[in-house]
C-alpha cells in the first residue's frame, strides 16, 4: 500500500476544505475496522470539490492514522473515477468520518 508523503498527504487533505483538522473531535475519525471496511467502496461526490464536480465517482482505496497524533484513529482516501482517457496521477482526496459522510453518497 502506497503511504503518502506529508507534503502529498497535506495537499491532498487541504484541497476539500480541510482546515484546522487539529481541532476536530476523536469523533471525527475511523476506528480501524470502520477504515478498513470502506476500502473497496464505491462512492459519489455530494458537492463539488476543486476539479472534482458534484456526482463524480470515487474508489475507497486506502486508510492512513489521522494526521494529528492527538486525534487517534483513520482517515479514508477516495481515488476520483474520471470518464475518458485522463493524464498524469489519479486524483485522490482524503476523508474523515465526518467529511466522508457529509461530502459523499455510498453506492
Amino acid at each position: 500500500m502506497h503511504e503518502p508523503l506529508a507534503d502529498e498527504r497535506n495537499y491532498f487533505s487541504n484541497r476539500a476544505g480541510f482546515t484546522g483538522r487539529e481541532q476536530m473531535e476523536p469523533l471525527d475519525v475511523f476506528t480501524r475496522e470502520e477504515g478498513e471496511a470502506k476500502v473497496g467502496k464505491s462512492v459519489k461526490a455530494r458537492v463539488a470539490f476543486r476539479d472534482v464536480p458534484r456526482g463524480t465517482r470515487g474508489l475507497v482505496v486506502q486508510i492512513d492514522g489521522a494526521i494529528n497524533e492527538a486525534r487517534e484513529g483513520y482517515d479514508v482516501c477516495v481515488r476520483w473515477e474520471f470518464p475518458g482517457p485522463k493524464k498524469g496521477k489519479p486524483l485522490r482526496d482524503w476523508f474523515s468520518k465526518m467529511a466522508y459522510t457529509q461530502q459523499l453518497i455510498e453506492l
